[in-house]
């Protein structure tokens, strides 16, 4: 192969914006996937640990007596449940209790995921790091009004 083939093929790849054999990834998007990839992973395994620190996990609980000891999460729920006050709809307030513990779990896992946007909705739009707001659907790029360049 002569130097003539090997920069045109060279050409060729940058042209379709990276050396990976033309297919379109640059350096950045690569980067971009694998952070976001992590940070999934990161997200599930911290929700996985979570889920399971609540099914099985242990607390310790103070009592009045100046005594402690060790009680499942869910136990702890369930006792805190059975103080609640008698009222006419016991039945509701137990439903209303639980429903906001479940509440609780769901609104922690989603923060998380907030926390680590694991499926990189706020990445930024540029190389440099700065957002830049996608022109409306059907204009192009170079129709969008601006300064004028003098």
């Amino acid at each position: 192969m002569n130097a003539e083939s090997r920069e045109s093929i060279a050409r060729g790849r940058s042209e379709a914006g990276s050396s990976f054999g033309g297919s379109g990834h640059t350096s950045a998007n690569i980067e971009t996937s694998s952070l976001r990839r992590t940070r999934l992973f990161v997200w599930a395994g911290l929700t996985v640990a979570f889920v399971l620190f609540l099914a099985v996990g242990s607390v310790t609980v103070h009592t009045g007596n100046q005594r402690s000891q060790r009680a499942r999460v869910t136990q702890v729920w369930a006792a805190k449940a059975d103080t609640l006050p008698d009222v006419g709809q016991r039945t509701l307030l137990r439903f209303s209790y639980f429903a906001a513990t479940v509440l609780f779990m769901a609104a922690s896992i989603a923060g998380l995921g907030f926390l680590l946007d694991p499926f990189g909705a706020a990445e930024p739009s540029k190389p440099d790091g700065s957002f830049e707001p996608a022109p409306p659907e059907g204009v192009e790029v170079d129709s969008v009004p601006g300064p004028a360049k003098g």
